[in-house]
């Protein structure tokens, strides 16, 4: 009998595969509803604000998702909303700031801070008396911003722009400022105050004394906010730019100064919005660079013996004597004196602070900048019935009002106030450094057995004396600028036409109160019957009690566009 297999065979391995295919169609069903259950879920409007590091918020900001080709920006408030999901990658950007990557997370509200870009590159710069457009600047300027200027914490702003300024060549003269005991100007008997030489070739008195700057082997022109001035002591947090115009074609409307070059600083002016409020500090350390390490005792005096045997001479010192220097037997009659270590500290601090406020609306700004600079000095002093130390505090005032009287006329008004106060033990600190690399180690004691100050005919200043037993000096100075700039626009006749009119009135004086004094030295000696004798060089005075106007000057500038 014929028994008929394949179709129920068949029929099984079909019903087998619709069963298989059944499955793989719920599977992936499956697969794809949690799936989209899971994107509903997540699926939602990602909302939030944009702000700058004061949280004040930033419109125009670029937001848009990782793989999506939709952007929107954030309106005048910061804020901003875009679909996405909790895994959305967000980036944020705009010029002139950082760009900023986050996850849309799952909170309600997102707040993001942008950070300005450490070099800047805006699309405007500034040059003489005008503010214009990278792109129509034909002639070489090189500029740096308040980023790169608040990195260096020193007494002066152009520190910091060592290296940093193509074709600026600056040097390091000095690393204190001066007393104030070196006259500006001198009295004339018949026609009143004329300048010194100091003051051939600038405008007004300069308040650096410490960096040489050099612009095409010249020193260049100074101006602050379009009014030729030498301040160097405005507080890096109170400066826009530093802008350097190098050639002819950048300087022509100065004449023939312009041939010197320019170094243009721009203050920060007002930022619209609610108020603004910073407080920075700053704490640097100076150390004493280029020290040569001093000879010893002994090896001054071989060398020194050396030198006289060139010339056919006695030798000056004995083998007694290198024997004293060697074990320090005779610290008193053979002193070993490494004077840089005993007058010099290894650091001194220097310290700023800094406040800066700004706001307004758009019919007035405002910006105030108040600024405190202390910088130690690098002696050794000891606790004296005056403060022979050295020290140098400053008091800075900043500030800018910017009103629109109306939509075509402007006014602007800038202030500002320095008060600084510097004070050095009375041999002056030129003397004292003078006195260190020149004195050699063997030179004398510190102290006699008797408290006196060690000295000898050929050394009669002291070094410690010089620090600790010679009073002090005290400088003061002051100073002022008021600067006034009206401006109307006369766009309804022709566009882009205006006058100008900027007006600045200053006052600058420096003097100083001269406590000095001087300490005589003396030489110990021992008598052939063994008694320790002291010989006296030099003589004691009395502290002085003298002020000295050093320099006074009050100018006014005037300029009209």
């Amino acid at each position: 009998m014929f028994v008929d297999i394949i179709k129920p065979i068949h029929s099984l391995v079909q019903n087998y595969n619709m069963r298989r295919l059944f499955i793989s169609i719920y599977f992936i069903t499956g697969i794809l509803f949690c799936s989209y259950s899971q994107t509903a879920s997540t699926s939602r409007t990602l909302s939030g604000k944009v702000v700058d590091v004061y949280g004040q918020p930033i419109e125009g900001v670029e937001i848009k998702a990782k793989g999506s080709s939709v952007a929107v920006y954030s309106n005048e408030s910061g804020a901003f909303e875009l679909a996405g999901n909790s895994s959305s990658v967000l980036t944020f950007s705009r010029k002139g700031y950082d760009v900023v990557k986050v996850k849309g997370g799952n909170k309600k509200s997102l707040t993001i801070q942008l950070v300005e870009n450490y070099i800047k590159n805006p699309e405007k710069a500034d040059v003489l008396y005008d503010v214009k457009s990278k792109e129509k600047i034909l002639g070489s300027v090189s500029t740096v911003y308040t980023s790169q200027l608040v990195t260096s914490p020193a007494p002066l702003y152009a520190y910091a722009l060592a290296g940093r300024m193509p074709g600026l060549y600056t040097q390091q003269t000095s690393g204190w400022t001066n007393t104030g005991l070196n006259p500006i100007t001198y009295t004339d008997a018949i026609f009143g105050q004329f300048p010194t030489a100091s003051l051939i070739g600038s405008k007004g008195p300069s308040d650096n004394s410490e960096i040489l700057m050099k612009l095409r082997g010249q020193t260049p022109v100074t101006m602050v906010d379009g009014i030729e001035r030498e301040i160097y002591t405005l507080s890096p947090e109170n400066i826009e730019s530093v802008s350097v115009l190098k050639d002819a074609l950048s300087t022509i409307l100065l004449g023939m100064n312009g041939s010197r070059g320019v170094v243009l600083v721009t203050t920060k002016k007002p930022i619209k919005g609610s108020p603004h409020v910073s407080f920075t500090t700053q704490t640097g350390v100076q150390t004493p660079l280029g020290l040569q390490d001093p000879l010893s005792a002994s090896n001054y005096a071989y060398l020194y013996n050396e030198a006289l045997a060139n010339d056919q001479k006695k030798a000056a010192y004995t083998y007694d004597d290198f024997n004293a220097y060697q074990t320090g037997s005779d610290p008193y009659g053979h002193p070993d004196v490494n004077w840089y270590k005993t007058a010099l500290k290894d650091n001194a601090l220097m310290k700023r602070y800094d406040l800066n406020v700004s706001g307004g609306g758009n019919a007035a700004r405002y910006s105030v900048g108040l600024g405190y600079f202390q910088q130690d000095g690098l002696l050794k002093s000891d606790a004296t019935d005056y403060n022979s130390s050295a020290q140098l505090k400053r008091y800075t005032i900043n500030t800018n009002i910017d009103v629109n009287v109306t939509p075509q006329f402007t006014t602007q008004l800038q202030l500002y106030g320095r008060i600084q106060d510097g004070n050095q033990p009375g041999a002056t600190l030129s003397s004292i450094m003078g006195s260190i690399y020149n004195t050699p180690n063997n030179a004398y004691p510190v102290l006699n057995p008797n408290g006196s100050l060690g000295g000898g005919q050929n050394y009669q200043n002291n070094i410690y004396g010089m620090i600790n037993r010679s009073g002090y000096i005290t400088d003061y100075t002051r100073d002022i600028s008021a600067n006034v700039i009206l401006k109307y626009k006369f766009d309804k006749l022709i566009k882009g036409l205006y006058a100008k009119v900027q007006t600045n009135l200053s006052s600058y004086t420096a003097y100083a109160a001269d406590r000095s004094k001087t300490s005589s030295v003396f030489k110990m000696t021992t008598t052939p019957d063994g008694d320790i004798a002291y010989n006296q060089y030099g003589a004691n005075t009395d502290i002085k009690n003298s002020f000295l106007l050093s320099s006074s000057a009050q100018y006014w500038y005037l300029q009209g566009t």
